[in-house]
């Protein structure tokens, strides 16, 4: 029976590799999931909690070229940016008019 589970183990451990090499992550961190990945059991287990397995967003989203990006708030407060001034202008325009 133990024999079952480690083969299992070991290909789900394969199907993980197939994904971790065709990754856009760096090669060092490429290179540190393998290595939990072939461990049995637990391998796997440890991928699927301490991996990120969310796509990366746009690489022109990137703030100053930076490795992480722009965050969710900044997101939120460029979509709101422009609903605030669309509503300002409509408010001065509404304004004039009376």
């Amino acid at each position: 029976m133990l024999l079952y589970f480690v083969i299992l183990s070991e290909v789900v451990s394969i199907f993980l590799i197939f994904r971790i090499w065709k990754s856009r992550d760096y090669m060092i961190l490429k290179v540190l999931l393998f290595v939990v990945v072939l461990i049995p059991f637990v391998g796997p287990i440890f991928y699927f909690i301490g991996s990120d397995g969310t796509p990366r967003l746009r690489d022109n989203l990137n703030a100053s070229s930076r490795l992480f990006g722009r965050g969710r708030y900044t997101e939120w407060w460029d979509e709101e940016k422009n609903h605030m001034h669309k509503k300002i202008k409509e408010l001065k325009e509404k304004d004039d008019d009376q």
